[in-house]
C-alpha cells in the first residue's frame, strides 16, 4: 500500500526526503519497491549533508537526486532553506513581488541562485505578467540571463583588444545556479568557443506548461530564431515576456541583444515598432534607428499588410521622413 500511495503522489508532486539517510530501512525498502514497479524513480530528491560528490553518491544508486548542503552551524543551511520555502508557500504573490523588486537592480549584482529565482518566476504565465507589469521594470540586461547563448558567451575584454582593461566572463554575470559550469577559457586561447548545453533553461523556449496552456496553437511557436518565419501563435507566457521587452526597448541592452538574433516574432516586432514610434523624445535616436533596421531586415520576405502603410504614414507625420531611420 505504501508503494501505491507514493506512486500516486509522484504523479502530482515532486518528493523531497529530509531527516532520512539513504540506508534507513523504510526508505530503502520503499525505493526498491518503486524502482521495481516503475523501472526508475523520477522526481524524487533528498537533502543530504556533505560534499557534493559524496552526497550524490549516497542516493544515486537508489534513483534519487541528492541536494547537498553544508552541515556547519548545526545544519543552518538546511534550516534556512526550509524557512525560505515556507515563506514562498505561505504567500506566493508576496514572494514573487519580492523577487521582481530584487530584479530591478539588474542581474550583474545578484548571485546565481537569485537569478535562478527570477528565472523561476518568469517561467510561469502569472510570474511573466507581473515581471512585465511592475511599476519599476527590471532592466533589459535580464535578456542576457534569459538567453543561454548570452550566459555561455565567450569571455572578453570590456574595451579595445589592445588596451589594458579587465576581462569579463558572461557566465559570472548572468549564469543560473542550475547551469553546468563551463570550462575556463585561457586569455591566450586563439578563437575560443564555448558551447551551450542543450538542457539549460531558456526563457524563450516553450515549456511543458506553455504547451499545456496553449495546446491548440502554441506547440510550434517561437519568438526568436529562424526556424519558423510564418506568424505562429505565441503562448500566453511568451506574450507577457513580449510586453516587458516592448517596454524596455528604449534601453541599449535590448537592441544589442536583438541584433544577435536571427529573427523575432512579427507580433513582438509590431509592438516594439509602435512603442518606439510613439515616444519621439524619450528614446535615443540611435536606438530607434537600430530597431528600425533590424525590424526591416526581419520583415524581408513577409507579406506586407495594409495596416503597415498607415503605420509608415504615422511615423512620417510624427518624426518626419529623415528621422525615421
Amino acid at each position: 500500500w505504501a508503494t501505491s500511495l507514493v506512486k500516486e503522489i509522484l504523479k502530482k508532486y515532486l518528493v523531497v526526503f529530509f531527516f532520512f539517510s539513504a540506508d534507513d530501512p523504510p526508505v530503502q525498502y520503499l525505493l526498491e519497491a518503486l524502482n521495481g514497479s516503475t523501472g526508475s524513480v523520477g522526481g524524487v530528491y533528498a537533502f543530504q549533508s556533505g560534499a557534493h560528490d559524496n552526497a550524490a553518491a549516497k542516493w544515486r544508486h537508489k534513483g534519487v537526486t541528492a541536494i547537498p548542503y553544508s552541515e556547519a552551524d548545526a545544519h543552518k543551511a538546511l534550516w534556512d532553506t526550509l524557512d525560505a520555502w515556507a515563506m514562498r508557500a505561505d504567500d506566493p504573490s508576496k514572494w514573487v513581488d519580492s523577487i521582481i523588486s530584487m530584479a530591478r537592480s539588474g542581474p550583474e549584482k545578484l548571485p546565481s541562485f537569485q537569478r535562478g529565482q527570477v528565472a523561476h518566476v518568469v517561467s510561469t504565465v502569472e510570474g511573466a505578467r507581473m515581471f512585465g507589469e511592475a511599476d519599476f521594470l527590471p532592466p533589459a540586461t535580464w535578456l542576457c540571463v534569459f538567453d543561454p547563448s548570452c550566459r555561455y558567451g565567450v569571455p572578453g575584454k570590456v574595451c579595445n583588444f589592445w588596451e589594458d582593461c579587465p576581462r569579463v566572463d558572461p557566465f559570472d554575470l548572468y549564469s543560473l545556479d542550475s547551469d553546468p559550469i563551463p570550462d575556463k577559457i585561457s586569455p591566450d586561447e586563439y578563437s575560443p568557443k564555448r558551447d551551450v548545453p542543450s538542457e539549460v533553461w531558456d526563457a524563450f523556449a516553450l515549456t511543458n506548461q506553455d504547451k499545456w496552456d496553449n495546446q491548440s496553437s502554441a506547440n510550434d511557436s517561437q519568438r526568436r530564431g529562424n526556424w519558423f518565419r510564418r506568424e505562429s501563435c505565441l503562448s500566453d507566457r511568451q506574450i507577457k515576456l513580449g510586453i516587458w521587452l516592448r517596454l524596455v526597448a528604449d534601453q541599449p541592452a535590448s537592441v544589442w541583444w536583438a541584433a544577435r538574433q536571427t529573427w523575432l516574432h512579427p507580433s513582438i516586432c509590431r509592438v516594439i515598432n509602435l512603442h518606439i514610434s510613439k515616444f519621439k523624445t524619450e528614446i535615443n535616436p540611435a536606438v530607434r534607428s537600430a530597431w528600425r533596421y533590424l525590424i526591416d531586415m526581419w520583415s524581408e520576405g513577409r507579406i506586407w499588410r495594409d495596416s503597415e502603410w498607415y503605420s509608415l504614414q504615422s511615423d512620417i507625420n510624427t518624426h518626419g521622413w529623415d528621422d525615421i531611420y
